[in-house]
């Protein structure tokens, strides 16, 4: 199966429970970023900065901005660091 991504959940939730999705900005509230690093959304759905190479499509979703921030930057095009 494949989705769409339109966001990062912004908080853990049960079924049913509502979830508050983060679709642009900062995204804070991450662990163990590393600031500079653009992060791809992996197999697993967690984020990882390797762009996984067999994934259906590549999705990168963002730039680190410090240990706990993203700036959220989401496409389905690889996009490769200069």
């Amino acid at each position: 199966d494949q989705a769409d991504v339109i966001g990062i959940a912004a908080n853990d939730a049960e079924i049913n429970e509502p979830v508050k999705v983060i679709i642009g900005g900062k995204a804070r509230g991450m662990q163990a970023l590393e600031a500079g690093k653009r992060y791809y959304l992996g197999t697993n759905g967690a984020l990882t900065t390797t762009a996984p190479a067999n994934a259906v499509k590549t999705i990168s979703v963002g730039i680190a901005f410090s240990e706990t921030e993203l700036i959220m930057q989401l496409t389905t095009e690889e996009i490769t660091d200069a």
